[in-house]
């Protein structure tokens, strides 16, 4: 092979096999991979669910409610600082497989691919944490007004049968005034005076 048709000819790199474009050629702006992109977007999802889900677990168990201590002071505070090692280990991973994804070994175009990454992560982030967030508002307001209905009716039936319960101690009332009327009737006409 000769030197001008190197110079043009992108070179296989012998040990990884990714492409290494020769020192003398000028590539431009590095080109974006989204297939890497996505690819670590999962890795980033995934191993972060995996790691709050071993917190949870590890904060279940060594919880306990009688333990003031654990409960109030310590556990808040180690919940926050667990998430955060959390999504900074998913973001190292998936920032790390985007960038050996992407097919170009150098710094600028890992960099550029971590960014991306860390860019559509948080806005898919944020969205699912939205969208969670306001189905679990949507099915507590559900869950209230069915609750609320459901005190609505058993008020409205104790109105009702408290009503009628005045209304029937209230005719007892009078059967009795009406009984006693009459005896005291039949007592004059029985004694003299």
């Amino acid at each position: 092979m000769n030197s001008e048709h190197d110079a043009i000819d992108p070179v296989v790199h012998p040990t990884t096999s990714l492409v290494r474009q020769p020192a003398g050629r000028s590539l431009g702006m590095p080109s974006l991979s989204w297939g890497a992109v996505i690819a670590g977007l999962f890795i980033v999802l995934s191993v972060g669910w995996l790691l709050e889900l071993l917190g949870v677990a590890i904060g279940i168990s060594i919880a306990d409610v009688s333990d003031s201590i654990t409960m109030g002071g310590t556990l808040a505070p180690a919940a926050s600082i667990w998430l955060l090692v959390c999504w900074l280990v998913s973001f190292f991973l998936g920032a790390m497989v985007t960038a050996r994804l992407a097919g170009r070994i150098d710094d600028t175009s890992g960099m550029l691919h971590g960014l991306t990454l860390w860019a559509v992560a948080t806005v898919v982030t944020v969205s699912l944490t939205y969208y969670g967030m306001s189905v679990l508002a949507n099915t507590g307001t559900q869950a209230l007004g069915v609750a609320a209905k459901g005190v609505g009716s058993t008020l409205s039936a104790t109105a009702t049968g408290v009503e009628s319960t005045s209304s029937g101690i209230a005719s007892v009332v009078q059967q009795v005034k009406s009984n006693v009327n009459y005896m005291t009737m039949q007592l004059t006409w029985l004694l003299p005076m």
